[in-house]
């Protein structure tokens, strides 16, 4: 028997509304970062790892919202037991209308919610800067948990190893770092379209990343082996090699400077953007990330091939400027100040873990992540 639904969900948007506070994108943008207010993100991660976030706010999925607000709830939050005004937002201003009122009938105060939602924020910073759709969207900043860490969304060029502060510029439609399937299978018999697969795994995960590449990669493409393409003189894994070795190992792969570089790998990890960093911070603009990868590639049926791709050797230049090298130098002294600090509390208390659990009688067991 068809179920009979009473009261549809506009009933309750339309009560939620007339109950609670709207407050319009322009008002939240001024509201951002003041010690009295919390905006919160009902959103689902999902949402917000595709089209961004609001600087500064808290992200609570809905269907936790109810969890999160009790003190009572083994999973109550800190945060919203607060004496602060709490705005909620979705991505268009239906989702975040039902959890203001849920709050609200539930004693949180004062709270309210922004009207249209992500979009409309988006819409009206964007009339701020006077950029256009496609730009604003490339140029969308989101704040993580530390307040001093800055995660770009979608990308802004700069600041990299081979560029300054002052060197940043806003990246346009023209220079998208993504490249779809469908452009891909278009330009496979390009000579100046080079692919390379930078699939990686954790040590010990079987198989390994090149056995993958041997049994099924995309038609013409090289493996770009993290590890090899690295500085072996440094301790630590896969750490950035010398401009020098770089030119010479991707050159060794038949990548020349004059080429588009197209880099995808198998998913799990985020090998390809880590290896398309490593060419724009030699300096080699033209270089793109397959979106979706092996999986979207094969997922559509598209050609796949096995064994080795041949690969001539070509000429590529790595280049970075003196101050990047100094940069480099100064963060590599400042990586191994900490690593150093670091290893001597890991042993403090692996050795007071250890004696704990001898007393405890339990064995020594070696740490699972441990090599």
């Amino acid at each position: 028997m068809a179920q009979t639904i009473h009261r549809g969900i506009k009933a309750m948007i339309d009560e939620a509304n007339a109950e609670i506070e709207t407050i319009s994108a322009a008002d939240a943008i001024t509201l951002i970062g003041k010690d009295d207010v919390v905006i919160v993100d009902i959103r689902d991660p999902r949402e917000i790892e595709r089209d961004g976030r609001i600087p500064g706010a808290f992200s609570c999925t809905r269907g936790m919202l109810e969890f999160w607000i009790d003190p009572k709830s083994p999973y109550a939050k800190p945060i919203f037991q607060e004496d602060k005004k709490f705005i909620f937002h979705c991505a268009g201003g239906l989702r975040s209308a039902l959890a203001a009122k849920t709050a609200k009938d539930m004693g949180l105060k004062p709270v309210a919610h922004m009207g249209g939602g992500f979009a409309a924020w988006r819409r009206r910073r964007r009339a701020d800067r006077g950029v256009g759709a496609e730009e604003e969207r490339l140029v969308d900043v989101t704040r993580g948990p530390d307040p001093r860490v800055h995660h770009f969304k979608r990308w802004i060029a700069g600041p990299s190893p081979a560029m300054t502060i002052g060197e940043m510029r806003i990246m346009t439609v023209a220079d998208d770092p993504l490249v779809s399937t469908e452009w891909l299978a278009a330009h496979l018999g390009d000579a100046k379209v080079k692919l390379l697969d930078a699939t990686f795994k954790l040590p010990g995960v079987l198989p390994l990343p090149k056995d993958d590449y041997l049994a099924a990669h995309l038609p013409g493409a090289v493996f770009f082996d993290v590890d090899a393409v690295s500085d072996h003189s440094n301790p630590l894994p896969h750490m950035f090699p010398s401009a020098e070795q770089f030119g010479r190992d991707v050159g060794a792969l038949g990548v020349s400077n004059a080429d588009t570089v197209v880099i995808y790998d198998a998913g799990g990890w985020v090998a390809a953007p880590r290896a398309w960093w490593m060419f724009l911070s030699y300096g080699h603009r033209d270089v793109r990330i397959l979106n979706g990868g092996l999986k979207k590639w094969r997922a559509e049926g598209r050609p796949r091939r096995q064994r080795r791709g041949d690969a001539a050797a070509c000429d590529l230049q790595g280049e970075l400027r003196s101050e990047a090298r100094a940069q480099h130098r100064a963060d590599d002294r400042q990586c191994r100040k900490q690593q150093g600090a670091g290893d001597r509390r890991a042993r403090r208390r692996s050795l007071r873990g250890a004696r704990a659990g001898a007393a405890a009688g339990h064995p020594r067991r070696p740490h699972p992540g441990c090599p």
